[in-house]
């Protein structure tokens, strides 16, 4: 009865105190990965710290003196050829051996000078030309000389100094009044220029054979822009789009077409049909529906190390046609596939005053900003 009228609490523990002052984050390792190489870093106080990706500088310096230039002119163009000749001329004073397509060789013949430079030139078919050992290259026109340089070479190419004489200027920052300058400072000048390394694309070919059996037909290196489309036919093209790994399709596409455009092609036909523009130094490919039948269906732009699989399915109505840089055009049937990845093999361009600089200065002019 004594108990009777209390309460009995229960008792109270010390709340321990804990000094996180003095604590660390757990340190770790992290293994990356890139479809080619991987490498594991420590990160010892636990805060990811990550290089940046792109390279903001790419200078060039030779090893040994170049020997075989290249030069690739618009064609049936009288000025280029002016300005051929006068390339010939100087890098002859230099010992420098040029090579030109064949079918350019006929113009030549033609120019008064030829006599002057006939001993220092040789010529190869164009099919031929990618084998012989190139040191560099000149280009004479403007951004359609590039993209055709570009196809001489299915994969390793010579740096490009480009001139602009052509209609359209944004892979040409050189100016013809000065061309003997910046080829004796590219010849001559260690590190002053510094190089684009502009990503292309490896588009695979498969096609069924005689025996009804899918196979690897054909390889083609792109500079601008990979293009499945509905071609003559008035219906809507119908394409399944795979990306990356997986085994189904991320999308079906319906409309008139879908392009692939390395950052170099995003401000050709890829931004004509509401693609972004892509910095050159950016590793991606941009994916850019064309008029498509289903408004969800947005432009993209993925990583370069991702596998982009276009097939025709079986329910497709119509065959589809491929083209690469606007040429070699190709029909997809049913069961068909387009394949494409970033190529290993870069078109590497010399610049006028930095890549970056460059790049918006061309914008800059070509679209008055």
């Amino acid at each position: 009865d004594a108990l009777q009228g209390y309460e009995i609490l229960p008792r109270r523990v010390a709340e321990k105190e804990i000094d996180v002052g003095s604590q660390k984050r757990s340190g770790f390792r992290l293994l990356m990965c890139s479809d080619k190489e991987c490498e594991m870093q420590t990160f010892e106080d636990g805060i990811i710290s990550v290089a940046h990706v792109t390279k903001v500088l790419v200078k060039l310096r030779w090893l040994t003196h170049p020997r075989v230039v290249l030069i690739i002119k618009r064609p049936r163009d009288f000025e280029t050829t002016k300005a051929m000749i006068r390339v010939m001329k100087h890098l002859k004073k230099k010992n420098i051996v040029t090579l030109v397509e064949e079918k350019v060789l006929s113009e030549l013949r033609e120019s008064a000078d030829f006599a002057e430079i006939a001993d220092s030139i040789y010529t190869r078919p164009t099919g031929e030309i990618h084998t012989e050992p190139i040191d560099f290259i000149v280009c004479l026109g403007g951004d359609g000389t590039m993209i055709w340089t570009s196809s001489l070479f299915p994969r390793g190419i010579p740096p490009i100094i480009s001139i602009a004489m052509g209609s359209l200027g944004f892979l040409t920052p050189f100016l013809l009044g000065h061309l003997e300058k910046h080829l004796d400072e590219l010849l001559h000048t260690p590190d002053i220029f510094q190089l684009s390394v502009r990503a292309r694309i490896e588009a695979e070919i498969h096609k069924y054979d005689n025996d009804g059996e899918l196979k690897h037909v054909r390889t083609i290196s792109v500079m601008n822009e990979v293009v499945v489309d509905r071609g003559p036919s008035s219906s809507l093209v119908h394409v399944d789009l795979y990306a990356g790994d997986r085994t189904e399709p991320i999308t079906t596409v319906q409309g008139d077409g879908i392009i692939l455009a390395t950052p170099t092609g995003s401000t050709a036909y890829s931004l004509a049909a509401g693609g972004s523009m892509v910095h050159p130094g950016i590793p991606a490919m941009a994916i850019t529906p064309i008029c498509p039948h289903s408004l969800s269906f947005r432009p993209i732009v993925v990583a370069d190390s991702t596998n982009i699989l276009i097939k025709v399915p079986d329910l497709a109505r119509h065959p589809a046609k491929v083209s690469f840089d606007g040429r070699n055009t190709v029909e997809l049937r049913r069961g068909e596939e387009l394949r494409c990845v970033v190529s290993d093999f870069p078109l590497v361009s010399v610049c006028k005053q930095g890549e970056s600089k460059d790049w918006f200065a061309a914008m800059k002019e070509n679209f008055y900003w």
